[in-house]
């Protein structure tokens, strides 16, 4: 069968193993967040860790027993950052919601290498309070991602795995490490 008509059947017959298998996917992980209080009269920044979750459900249609490729959608949370600066309180919270292409090889039966290519749209929140004065303002922007893993596969359904994505939102990228589990429906 020829690329177009498997991409059709599988687009058609969401539960044909032999073609494409669905999947979805879960990470945790962690990221370095710069809060920045500027004043004509001083500066001072802080760098807070904050936790990062992403869940992801997606296609994988089957090339040969080695080769995958398909299509990854994803919902990345940022967890809320706070920080204190004489009496000023800056909170920060950012989601992205992302479109990847994914590219699965297997060397072997169980250990695979990925990369996944696309686009993401994020969501960027900040608030400052200080004594009886408040502000509140929001950022949207749409930027290239790109992600580079290594899974294991501890059963033929269950695949642990560890990823370092790259997103392009900042003047130099930002690159965050994921750890997860994706659980494939053969």
């Amino acid at each position: 069968m020829h690329f177009f008509n498997k991409l059709i059947f599988c687009s058609l017959v969401f539960v044909s193993p032999a073609y494409c298998a669905p999947y979805l996917s879960g990470q945790l992980g962690a990221t370095d967040v710069t809060l920045t209080y500027t004043t004509p009269y001083s500066f001072s920044d802080s760098h807070k860790i904050t936790p990062i979750s992403r869940v992801a459900g997606g296609y994988l249609w089957e090339n040969d027993e080695h080769f995958k490729y398909g299509l990854e959608a994803g919902f990345e949370n940022f967890h809320s950052v706070k920080e204190d600066f004489h009496q000023i309180e800056l909170k920060y919270h950012q989601f992205q919601i992302d479109t990847l292409g994914v590219i699965d090889y297997y060397p072997g039966k169980r250990l695979d290498l990925f990369v996944k290519a696309g686009a993401a749209y994020a969501k960027q929140t900040a608030s400052m309070s200080a004594l009886q004065i408040s502000g509140s303002g929001s950022y949207n922007k749409v930027f290239p991602k790109a992600v580079v893993g290594v899974g294991y596969n501890v059963t033929q359904n269950v695949n642990l795995n560890i990823s370092l994505e790259n997103n392009f939102n900042y003047e130099s990228p930002k690159r965050d490490l994921l750890a997860g589990v994706k659980y494939t429906f053969h």
